[in-house]
């Protein structure tokens, strides 16, 4: 489903939440936080814009801020070249993934004709040793008997 159209503020104060994929956390450990706060900074510094409040929990972030007309005149054509590079990373990911999962499959087909074959050779030899066996026993008693 679609998410709804976003509101024009009135304030030009947004609140944008940020959440991990499935929930899973974003940060693991306070140095997580402290590299997201000086990227944070760093956009900050860059945009101009101002930021009101902020949280920053486990598994998602939530952010007050006031961004200038031309921040987001800059950041939209960003985000969505983001969006276009991320996507494009998803699709070489999956595309090596499932290059990686054929590779598997082959090689775990390749193990079990191997062990196929194994059993066959050593049963066809098995049965040759045996047969010589035989021959040779029954020589043997042939010259005895």
């Amino acid at each position: 489903m679609p998410r709804t159209a976003r509101r024009i503020n009135e304030s030009n104060i947004y609140h944008v939440m940020l959440r991990g994929v499935n929930r899973q956390n974003i940060f693991e450990e306070d140095a997580d936080r402290y590299h997201f706060m000086s990227v944070l900074a760093l956009c900050k510094k860059i945009s101009g814009f101002r930021l009101h409040a902020f949280v920053l929990m486990s598994n998602h972030i939530h952010l007050l801020i006031e961004p200038h007309e031309e921040a987001l005149d800059m950041i939209i054509p960003k985000y969505i070249a983001g969006q276009i590079h991320g996507a494009l990373i998803e699709a070489l990911a999956s595309e090596n993934g499932a290059r990686m999962q054929a590779m598997d499959n082959a090689t775990s087909n390749a193990e079990d004709m191997i062990d196929d074959l194994t059993l066959k050779y050593n049963r066809a030899r098995q049965g040759s040793i045996t047969q010589e066996l035989t021959e040779i026993i029954a020589g043997s008693q042939a010259l005895n008997g």
